[in-house]
């Protein structure tokens, strides 16, 4: 989300921002900064959770404003995840003319939300570069008797499929062959599964590595009937062994699962035996190195470049291209004995939104998005 804006007749106004930290991945004070900008006066460094005292609790922040060219406007600017507000309302006061009225904006419904106390509060239509979040009956803590899961532009990922629904989360499916079978296995929003490809038939299924907030984003892999899906929000990594039963079905059985691989959603790179892949949610991570098999953890970049380090990563010509959230982009040797950085550097034009995007290779170019932007480097070998 960057900016609400509606027009309004010119006169003086009482803005009211409604807020309410009501998403699950945010824990505490500083997981969720950002600065706005109510005309006439500048919020900066704004937390919900100190200013509201913890989850779920609502405050209402109330600005006197004058409109003098016919539109009220925010500008929402992200410091730490997404800027995020529940609902707002614009009150006329005294000198503000016949035809002003009262605006209510419930922040990302689709059909107008009527309260408690009988007053409408219209969609969230005026909202600029924002996503909407899903409803959650009972969430609570939001304005006028909201019950919106998240609040507008939100935590990321607030279409999860939830603790309440068991279909798809983000992650893709991928093909496997086992046994002469071939399958469909998928990390949806409460478990890992896999599916007949040939009549959807289910096969087997395992739970641990599906977090509780359906908010499941990196495919699983496969390699040598063993199969690794992970996720943040304290599930972790679990790997199974695909067997044959007396009745000629599939079992998924247990070989490990372990918090130390929380894989949010950059991806994992299976190579040589070792996994390589970010560790680390919300609160930040870093590229970790970890025996497929074993689940024993050879190497933790944390070591060397903090816990702000987490990133998406790719594999080309036997070195991994990994992208921190921050846009640094890295060039490491895969090396299981220690963390190994070839080179680094920073793109032109970068956006202060967290750079989730994956690394794309091809043809030797290295291709780079940052929300609108796309960026191509020659990688080619000289």
């Amino acid at each position: 989300m960057s900016a609400f804006s509606c027009k309004i007749p010119n006169g003086k106004y009482l803005a009211k921002l409604y807020f309410a930290e009501t998403y699950q991945g945010i824990t505490g004070p500083g997981q969720r900064v950002f600065s706005f900008n109510v005309p006439g006066r500048e919020f900066k460094d704004f937390d919900i959770w100190a200013k509201a005292g913890g989850f779920r609790r609502a405050y209402v922040e109330s600005v006197p404003v004058e409109v003098t060219n016919g539109e009220f406007r925010i500008v929402f600017t992200p410091k730490v995840e997404n800027p995020a507000i529940n609902a707002i309302e614009i009150i006329p006061q005294a000198g503000a003319g016949s035809s002003a009225e009262t605006v209510r904006i419930k922040a990302g419904l689709s059909e107008p939300f009527t309260d408690s106390s009988g007053r409408v509060w219209q969609p969230d239509s005026g909202f600029e570069g924002g996503m909407t979040s899903q409803l959650s009956a009972g969430s609570g803590g939001g304005a006028g008797g909201s019950r919106r899961y998240g609040g507008f532009g939100g935590g990321r990922g607030g279409f999860g499929g939830g603790r309440g629904r068991s279909g798809a989360a983000y992650a893709s499916a991928i093909a496997i062959d086992f046994d002469g079978q071939r399958q469909y296995v998928q990390l949806t929003a409460r478990t890992l599964v896999g599916v007949s490809a040939s009549d959807g038939k289910f096969l087997w299924r395992y739970d641990k590595p599906a977090n509780r907030m359906g908010i499941n984003c990196s495919p699983p892999l496969f390699h040598d009937g063993m199969v690794v899906a992970s996720s943040a929000y304290g599930a972790g990594a679990g790997l199974v062994k695909l067997s044959k039963d007396s009745d000629g079905g599939v079992k998924a059985e247990e070989v490990y699962a372990t918090t130390e691989m929380q894989n949010h959603h950059g991806g994992m790179i299976l190579l040589d035996g070792y996994l390589y892949a970010a560790s680390g949610g919300n609160e930040g991570g870093a590229l970790v190195c970890m025996d497929f098999k074993t689940g024993k953890v050879m190497w933790d970049q944390r070591q060397s470049a903090g816990r702000r380090a987490k990133g998406s990563v790719a594999l080309a010509d036997g070195r991994l291209y990994y992208r921190m959230e921050n846009g640094t982009t890295l060039l490491i040797e895969p090396d299981p004995k220690q963390y190994v950085e070839r080179g680094r550097f920073e793109q032109p034009d970068r956006t202060r939104l967290p750079a989730w995007p994956h690394p794309v290779v091809a043809n030797g170019r290295l291709y780079l998005r940052d929300q609108d932007l796309l960026l191509c480097y020659d990688v080619k070998a000289k």
